[in-house]
């Protein structure tokens, strides 16, 4: 189990985590929620809690939750598919998080909250360089890779985006010659700019 420095485990963390892991023996990764109200975990655990006997019912939650901490691995699973992390300036983890999804045969998913995620402006996600842009292109490249290995593999269909790397990118003013360098590599490793019609006409009801 993996836990950032600047974070904390709540009260009462070790009996939720070890009854999830004592009655969840087969799975490789165990997922909880944490109390943080900025991210979309909780949401998601919730939305694809029912879905969770079949790994590839829950693609959405699996590519969106990609951080390490607040979820549990077995050491084996780890071991065996010599998983690491990148040595990189800002989302050393996200191929990790997406990596050891793909790969588990097995997750389970509580809505037990034992993380605290803390928010601050020291986070190294917070802090935009050149260096960071760089490496973070890097990974979601990487990311979008592997996401399309794996279901020309199993003969899924999933609308992965790239849109939160372009996000990033006009959020730290990149520059336009490097916008759309960023929307050529977003289509060239396989993750979409545009939602479906499906997906737009659900946003548009859902902000009425």
């Amino acid at each position: 189990m993996h836990a950032d420095s600047d974070d904390a485990l709540l009260p009462g963390w070790y009996d939720s985590f070890n009854r999830m892991v004592l009655s969840h023996p087969e799975s490789d990764i165990i997922y909880f929620e944490n109390d943080s109200d900025t991210l979309p975990h909780n949401t998601l655990i919730e939305k694809y809690f029912d879905k969770q006997s079949n790994k590839n019912d829950c693609l959405d939650f699996g590519l969106r939750v990609t951080v390490p901490w607040g979820r549990v691995y077995k050491t084996n699973f780890i071991k065996e598919n010599d998983i690491w992390f990148d040595e990189l300036s800002k989302a050393s983890d996200v191929y990790h998080g997406v990596n050891t999804f793909l790969k588990a045969k097995k997750i389970s998913l509580s809505t037990s909250k034992i993380y605290h995620y803390y928010v601050h402006e020291g986070n190294i996600s917070a802090n935009f360089t050149k260096e960071t842009w760089e490496d973070f292109k890097y990974v979601m490249y990487r990311k979008g890779d592997l996401v399309n290995a794996y279901l020309k593999q199993n003969n899924l269909n999933y609308r992965h985006y790239g849109t939160y790397l372009l996000k990033q990118g006009i959020e730290g003013k990149v520059g336009f010659k490097e916008i759309v360098s960023c929307l050529i590599g977003i289509k060239k490793h396989h993750m979409a700019i545009f939602p479906s019609f499906s997906q737009l006409a659900s946003y548009l009801k859902k902000s009425k």
